[in-house]
Parts: structure tokens; C-alpha cells; sequence
């Protein structure tokens, strides 16, 4: 893709894969036992279902916040060829500070939201919510930051 930064080192990848494949494997471990117990024990796990939601959640915002970085989110770019180097930059630039502007725009009222959870338990994994909502306030805060990196980066690359 034309207006992005070669020299940009993306995220570690050792480190990503490792947090996203962990994620997975309780998704598929936590969600094959419930399914074993339920079928083949007539017991279904109390926990099972709670953690799944709870994994997804945060491997979900992590994933996210990792694609903005990486710059792997889907784009449609019918006009971006055609357009001069120095109006490519431009709409380059103001990309991604959309996207981070609309990250800080949510940002509070994920906190909010995830502060008047923090006295609710989880059913059966009796943990405070707000660890599991704190995911979005997380994800708003690393994709903001790196959405804003890359607006500078793409401001900063000479025009062709």
C-alpha cells in the first residue's frame, strides 16, 4: 500500500501470537468442555459459558488495538491510486486521525460504564465486570494512540 511507512516495525509478532493463540486456546478448551460435559455427562459447566464471553472480550479489543497498529483493519481504497502523492498523504493522515478521534470520542463513556460495573460480580466466576469491561477502555486507548502514530508517520513521509 502507497502512503504507509516501510521503516515501521510492526508490534513483535512472537508477542501478539502468543497472547492471541492463549486467547483461543480457552476459547476452544473452555468451550469443548462445556460441550463434553453437557452431552456426554448431562452436566453442563457453570463457569464455562462465562469465561468464554469473558476471554473473547478482552482477545477481541486486544486483536483490535493490534490490527490499527499493524495497519491490518480492512480499507477500501478505490481513489487512493489515483490521487496525487501529496493529497494521498493527506487523506492518509486524516484517516487515521478519524480513527483516533472517534476512539476518544467513546473513551469516556467506556470508563463510565466501566466503573459503575466494578461493584458487580460475574455469576459464577464471581470476579468484578469491570476487569472484563476494562477491555474497551484498553483497546479505545491503544488503538487511539497508535491510530495517531500513524497519522504523524503519514504525514511525515516525503511525497513522491
Amino acid at each position: 500500500m502507497e502512503g504507509i511507512d516501510p521503516e515501521l516495525p510492526a508490534t513483535p509478532t512472537s508477542l501478539k501470537q502468543w497472547v492471541l493463540a492463549t486467547g483461543m486456546l480457552v476459547l476452544v478448551v473452555a468451550a469443548s468442555l462445556q460441550v463434553f460435559a453437557r452431552y456426554l455427562f448431562d452436566r453442563p459447566l457453570a463457569w464455562s459459558e462465562e469465561l468464554v464471553r469473558y476471554v473473547m472480550t478482552w482477545t477481541a479489543f486486544l486483536a483490535a488495538a493490534w490490527s490499527v497498529r499493524d495497519r491490518e483493519h480492512i480499507t477500501v481504497e478505490i481513489i487512493m491510486p489515483w490521487l496525487p502523492p501529496a493529497l494521498r498523504r493527506v487523506v492518509d493522515m486524516l484517516r487515521w486521525v478519524l480513527v483516533a478521534a472517534f476512539c476518544v470520542v467513546l473513551l469516556p463513556s467506556s470508563v463510565r460504564v466501566t466503573l459503575d460495573v466494578h461493584a458487580q460480580l460475574g455469576v459464577a466466576i464471581e470476579i468484578p465486570l469491570s476487569f472484563i469491561f476494562a477491555s474497551l477502555p484498553v483497546g479505545l486507548v491503544l488503538m487511539a494512540w497508535w491510530a495517531l502514530g500513524l497519522a504523524v508517520r503519514a504525514w511525515r513521509i516525503k511525497s513522491d
